[in-house]
């Protein structure tokens, strides 16, 4: 059996391209761990409270109108009916100030961890405008016009820690429930204030005391015409998101506290504010995520995307050992070789599920280099040359360590740490002759004498010898 060169990288290029199947079935197996986390994630949800946002106070003021209309009928005809509807008249405070804590807490369901926190929030401000006279469209009707409310939207009602203290021009305020304006502006807070004649003004200011526990991020609408929001907590690992970023920020490893400033000039909020969306409520709040910034199944996910790279470089290095050292691996030998570099992975998944993923790198790691370090010995029949492996095998090991710790510098490290190999491949084989690799892989070298004496044959008899021939004419 003869193998030339082209079939013997066929056959390695053969071995790369299965062992992607383990790899991509540990892809998959990520993404089931993530789901599975997300599962832990809703039933803390379930029974404690869901990421929150708070928008308000607002004032709403309720009114009906009525108008008639004509109605095709069926069979031909009109017929005058009377319509209805409840319309509102929105007010926001002129200056919103809120200072607040966030103290998280971990809480665990199975293996798997889920951040959660409680909102300890004091908002206070002042309301300060005239009550307009209603302006109805043509053939409209004022039918009655309900006594204002204070609103204040919260998305998970669950989350209410006890009652919150309401005071309005130092008058303590009760919470109510089944107001007019309950239905429209849902889930909210809301409390009945007197009634307000047209032109009359109403200067009021308010605080609020509020308590709101949550999970994960927590969102603070800038719904008055001047914002000024300050927040502080003991998770070091805060990621700012929604429309406006903090204008002050300080994060260390004890905590981060934050300060946004946020005109209604720049903010879209008040006129979301009768809006149940979430996603827009984050894109006009001031958001805060409490993230992992080593989240084991992330980095786990992005080291499997290069176990590609890896396998590859380590069947190039077994390929180049071969040719300069003359050596011969078999395919099987690849197979093994690249299938421990497979389970390595596997190995730092189930590894990071329980401690930290700096030690879980460390220990897979050291179990795979060990392992290979065992086999190749024997495999290349040299502790020299199998040790020497393994310790560059433990480079690479150590150049994943660094494209998962380094995101924003991944691209450059990685594009950086092919041109190095390629750089070597070339130095190490610029006298490799290729020409010589490409004879028979498994024929031996032609024997210059034979192995065993050379056996004459007698002439048979009756025949004679031919006469010896002499080379001069």
């Amino acid at each position: 059996m003869k193998r030339s060169l082209i079939l013997r990288v066929f056959l390695i290029g053969s071995l790369t391209l299965l062992l992607f199947v383990p790899l991509f079935f540990i892809q998959g197996l990520i993404e089931s761990r993530v789901s599975y986390r997300h599962e832990a994630i809703q039933s803390v949800v379930q029974s404690f409270a869901d990421t929150q946002f708070v928008a308000g106070p607002a004032i709403v003021i309720p009114y009906a109108v009525s108008w008639q209309e004509q109605e095709e009928l069926r069979h031909g005809g009109y017929k005058t009916v009377e319509r209805n509807d409840k319309r509102f008249l929105l007010f926001f405070p002129t200056m919103l100030d809120i200072q607040s804590e966030l103290p998280t807490r971990t809480r665990n369901r199975g293996i798997f961890n889920v951040e959660t926190y409680n909102f300890n929030g004091l908002l206070s401000g002042h309301f300060d405008f005239v009550m307009p006279s209603i302006s109805l469209k043509k053939g409209e009707s004022l039918v009655a016009t309900f006594p204002p409310e204070l609103v204040l939207k919260v998305r998970d009602m669950r989350g209410l820690v006890g009652r919150p203290a309401l005071t309005l021009n130092e008058k303590t305020l009760a919470w109510e429930k089944n107001t007019e304006a309950s239905r429209a502006f849902s889930p909210a807070l809301f409390s009945t204030l007197p009634a307000l004649e047209p032109g009359q003004a109403l200067k009021a200011e308010f605080k609020i005391n509020l308590s709101l526990n949550g999970t994960n991020s927590i969102s603070v609408a800038p719904i008055a015409d001047d914002n000024n929001v300050y927040m502080s907590s003991s998770w070091p690992h805060p990621d700012f998101r929604g429309g406006f970023l903090p204008t002050k920020r300080n994060v260390t490893h004890n905590g981060f506290n934050a300060t946004w400033r946020v005109s209604s000039l720049s903010s879209n909020a008040q006129s979301n504010f009768n809006s149940n969306n979430n996603w827009e409520w984050e894109e006009q709040g001031l958001v805060v995520r409490l993230i992992n910034p080593v989240d084991p199944y992330t980095l786990a996910t992005r080291a499997t995307k290069y176990g590609f790279l890896f396998v590859a470089l380590s069947f190039a290095a077994f390929f180049f050992l071969e040719g300069i050292k003359q050596l011969r691996v078999h395919p099987m030998q690849y197979l093994l070789v690249g299938t421990s570099m497979a389970l390595f992975f596997l190995l730092l998944l189930s590894l990071s599920e329980h401690m930290p993923f700096g030690i879980s790198y460390a220990i897979a790691a050291g179990a795979s280099l060990g392992l290979l370090a065992f086999y190749l010995c024997f495999v290349l029949k040299s502790i020299r040359l199998g040790v020497g492996f393994a310790a560059l095998l433990s480079i690479l090991f150590s150049c994943l360590y660094g494209l998962l710790l380094s995101e924003d510098y991944a691209l450059l490290l990685g594009s950086s740490l092919l041109f190095i190999c390629l750089a070597v491949a070339m130095v190490l084989s610029r006298k490799l002759d290729w020409y010589a690799l490409s004879k028979p892989f498994f024929s031996a070298e032609p024997l210059k004498t034979p192995p065993w004496p050379p056996v004459v044959f007698p002439a048979p008899s009756g025949i004679a010898e031919p006469p010896e021939t002499s080379d001069k004419l």
